[in-house]
């Protein structure tokens, strides 16, 4: 039985022991036991397998990471499958949220906190319209980055004041991350873009762009035309800024603005010569399965990115199209459309990716001594031969344990027959 520990404060110790733990290193499971103290992992042992027969049979992983979801956007989809074209449906999305207004919006922002807990996400990258989440998620033990979505032809000095409002505004280091999400290539243009990072506090602080979600973007960027533009026009807005002669990567790519700190979000129609662009320069593609499907994209290009080493993580997007914020159904959606991709990488896509995109800033992903708790306990999962494969095949019963550090309101929830809470 190997044992690794730390020292721990006079608190009383925790233990947690199951029969596969997954401690996202690259290891596989095993069966053991992790000891908490004080909101950190003070010991980890590992068990033979004959001792792991009489551990409970549950998979325990480390907390699961949402790369891109719209909180504010927490609410049904009418239908399981888009109906009509996309640019119709973006229309939909902004009058959604004019009838909604702040309050209903703010509302909408907490369910999607709330279901993300359920859920075993313990990290969440949210695009926030208009600061609509930041009321809900200053009340919630979540760890988050918060990117302030900017929908924007030009930036006016009022808007640029209230987005340096945002970013200076006091949060919990390693909790709470503050950065900038311009929203797209068809509604940020690129003078617009140069004022937006120039507002980011450092070069290197993460930020996230939907990048080649739809067929007609290609188009609106290099020639000027398509639906793209006929959407800008419907709207009162010029398409001629928007035409850059090349696509999204291209111009991000050639300015320089590629970089392991970059989401690029969907990527669902990104060419060979897209990817190995991203490859080179740097960049995190954030893969949506579930809203993938809604809209009728093509097969995503999820093997090739992998194949050509551009670390992928995986998002909801929002509950409006992806029917749901559970990240473990993405992952199910997405082993479904990509059989070939080994498992393991995708649970990395859910756990250790989309933290290293943030730098590190909200804690590595993985299970390790000294790391801060979270941890999601799969029932039953752990009694299969191969635990991560078989929760992704729907196999076994599904509890969640959620265990959150002291950087937190320091509760643990755990739901079985019941739930119960407590202090760690």
């Amino acid at each position: 039985m190997a044992k690794s520990s730390a020292r721990g404060s006079a608190a009383s110790p925790r233990c947690v022991e199951s029969r596969a733990i997954w401690d996202g290193t690259g290891a596989p499971p095993f069966p053991g036991r992790i000891t908490i103290e004080a909101g950190r992992i003070i010991a980890i042992e590992r068990f033979s397998a004959a001792e792991g027969e009489h551990l409970p049979p549950t998979l325990v992983t480390p907390g699961l990471a949402n790369a891109h979801l719209h909180l504010d956007l927490t609410t049904e989809r009418p239908t399981d499958r888009l109906e009509g074209p996309f640019t119709d449906w973006l229309a939909g999305v902004v009058d959604h949220r004019r009838r909604e207004g702040r309050e209903g919006l703010e509302t909408a922002a907490a369910r999607g906190i709330a279901a993300s807990l359920a859920a075993g996400v313990t990290l969440l990258i949210d695009d926030d319209w208009r600061g609509c989440s930041n009321a809900p998620l200053a009340a919630s033990p979540i760890r988050r980055a918060i990117l302030r979505e900017v929908i924007a032809p030009a930036l006016d000095a009022e808007e640029e004041e209230t987005l340096r409002a945002f970013l200076a505004a006091p949060h919990r280091e390693g909790q709470e991350l503050r950065s900038l999400f311009p929203h797209a290539p068809y509604t940020v243009t690129p003078g617009a873009l140069d004022s937006l990072l120039a507002l980011r506090p450092d070069a290197k602080t993460p930020w996230s762009m939907h990048v080649a979600e739809s067929a007609w973007e290609r188009e609106l960027l290099v020639e000027g035309t398509g639906p793209g533009a006929e959407f800008l026009r419907g709207f009162g807005i010029d398409p001629a800024p928007f035409r850059l002669g090349r696509t999204a990567v291209e111009e991000l790519a050639a300015r320089g603005l590629l970089g392991d700190h970059v989401l690029l979000v969907h990527g669902n129609h990104l060419t060979e010569g897209e990817i190995a662009l991203i490859a080179e320069h740097g960049g995190t593609v954030v893969y949506c399965p579930r809203s993938h499907a809604y809209f009728g994209h093509p097969p995503h290009p999820l093997p090739a990115l992998l194949e050509a080493g551009v670390p992928v993580a995986l998002g909801t997007d929002g509950a409006i199209s992806a029917g749901g914020l559970s990240i473990l159904e993405e992952m199910r959606a997405a082993h479904r459309a990509h059989p070939q991709v080994p498992v393991e990488a995708l649970w990395h896509a859910a756990t250790t990716v989309p933290r290293r995109a943030l730098g590190g800033a909200l804690g590595k992903g993985t299970i390790e001594v000294g790391e801060g708790v979270e941890l999601v306990e799969w029932g039953r999962a752990g009694a299969a031969a191969q635990p991560l494969a078989a929760l992704l095949r729907g196999t076994g019963d599904e509890t969640t344990l959620v265990t959150l550090d002291r950087a937190f309101p320091g509760r643990w929830v755990r739901e079985e027959e019941g739930s119960r809470e407590g202090e760690i």
